[in-house]
């Protein structure tokens, strides 16, 4: 028993460290979660809350895309979908469309794009499944999709874990399920948020540890 509490000891020290020297600070930079989901899976997750009708979320993508392809081996990333009014639904739905067929590689920046470059009027599940089958995707296919139980399962969960995390605005990133982070306020800019991010990550590998000396 001495030997496991002198492991969780050591283990918690560098975390300790770790806080008091950076510049990244709790109720300032991220903020804990209250309604936590303790996951038991071995890769730590990272989720993005987002919107294709978010205009910041369209200007976060060539700092994020980059970024999350180069997580360490043991990070796992996600999309999250926000939906913050009825208008946002459709794009939602899009998403866990696009994921559900695989077919996020040829959609996700695609649709980005038509929105926020090319100006496309693109406001309803039925203008969207257009739009995809110009790049070859199969508009039958796409809707009937859209419209199944899975995805409107999918849907619900999405909406559930966004107001269990507190999210209130986008692009935002979860770390874990424990920690989210808001773009703006004392975040200047993309790289601030995903520098606090780097920071979460490191944070929650050690507490993991901590968890696992016990």
């Amino acid at each position: 028993m001495r030997i496991l509490m002198m492991a969780a000891l050591l283990a918690l020290a560098p975390l300790s460290l770790m806080a008091q020297n950076s510049p990244w600070k709790e109720g300032v930079h991220y903020y804990v979660i209250e309604q936590q989901s303790n996951s038991s899976d071995d890769k730590m997750l990272v989720e993005e809350v987002f919107s294709y009708a978010c205009p910041h979320c369209n200007s976060f993508q060539p700092t994020v895309g980059p970024w999350h392809k180069q997580l360490p081996a043991d990070v796992a990333f996600k999309r999250l979908p926000a939906v913050f009014s009825r208008s946002w639904e459709p794009y939602a739905r899009a998403y866990l469309t696009f994921e559900a067929m695989g077919i996020t590689e040829e959609t996700h920046q695609a649709l980005f794009d038509a929105l926020h470059r090319d100006r496309k009027p693109l406001r309803t599940i039925d203008q969207i499944a257009d739009f995809v089958a110009g790049l070859g995707v199969d508009k039958g296919k796409f809707m009937s999709t859209a419209n199944s139980f899975a995805v409107n399962g999918r849907l619900n969960q999405a909406n559930s874990l966004v107001r269990r995390y507190g999210i209130t605005g986008t692009p935002s990133l979860v770390i874990d399920g424990k920690y989210r982070i808001a773009a703006g306020g004392e975040l200047k800019t993309y790289a601030d948020l995903l520098n606090v991010a780097d920071f979460l990550i490191e944070k929650r590998r050690q507490e993991r540890g901590a968890v696992a000396a016990n």
